[in-house]
């Protein structure tokens, strides 16, 4: 899950040592609908409209955020966020697990199993879930939560993916959409839409879209 101070957190990176922070990215224009690419992102629609924000590439382990957000509401944030640096072999094993299993709700246990993948453990008492599940999107199984912070009173839509499948130990891509939740409600056809455009690296996909990303309304996961 992404921590709620993640636009403090990710502003401070792009100016201290071994950051580097961009102000915009070539291929994204504010006019039109752009192709994106990004570590297992091999291209996608951003929405259109949507502008980049500060991208961060940190020199340790090559982490880095792209962030796009519709025009003047810096608040609300399609991102791309990749660690760079592995998990650990147990972490691994039981990402690949979950990940081995058809597509499915995830039990508290594997959330549980899960921890370092999602870098904190959902807590009903600071965020609720809609969804936990795994899911095929265009070829690729992903694990995908969406919840609500309740301290940030913030909606989020998280996608992992294991970006490094044929190696030991898996570096974890994450893909976030996160707003208040007018914004989020406004705004998910569009991000359902630039999403459902995903081609990943390696991967050749039929041409069947996916199922909508979103929770239905009212759904809640008990942890």
């Amino acid at each position: 899950m992404l921590d709620t101070k993640r636009f403090a957190l990710f502003a401070l990176l792009a100016v201290v040592g071994g950051c580097k922070g961009h102000a915009s990215i070539a291929d994204a224009a504010s006019d039109s609908e752009s192709t994106f690419s990004h570590g297992q992102v091999a291209a996608m629609h951003t929405p259109l409209g949507w502008v980049a924000g500060t991208s961060v590439h940190r020199d340790l382990g090559t982490n880095s955020w792209v962030p796009f957000s519709p025009p003047n509401e810096s608040g609300t944030v399609l991102a791309f966020y990749y660690r760079g640096l592995p998990i650990g072999t147990q972490a691994t094993k039981a990402f690949r697990d979950v990940l081995a299993a058809p597509p499915h709700t995830l039990s508290p246990t594997e959330l549980t199993a899960i921890g370092a993948v999602l870098r904190s453990q959902p807590q009903e008492s600071s965020f609720p879930l809609r969804e936990a599940e795994t899911r095929d999107l265009h070829g690729k199984r992903i694990v995908l939560l969406e919840g609500h912070y309740l301290e940030s009173g913030e909606d989020v839509l998280h996608l992992f993916v294991d970006a490094s499948p044929s190696e030991e130990r898996s570096a974890v891509q994450e893909i976030i959409f996160q707003a208040k939740p007018e914004a989020f409600a406004r705004y998910r056809d569009v991000v359902q839409a630039s999403l459902a455009s995903i081609v990943w690296v390696g991967v050749s996909s039929g041409p069947e879209a996916p199922g909508n990303l979103f929770a239905a309304p009212g759904a809640h996961v008990t942890l």
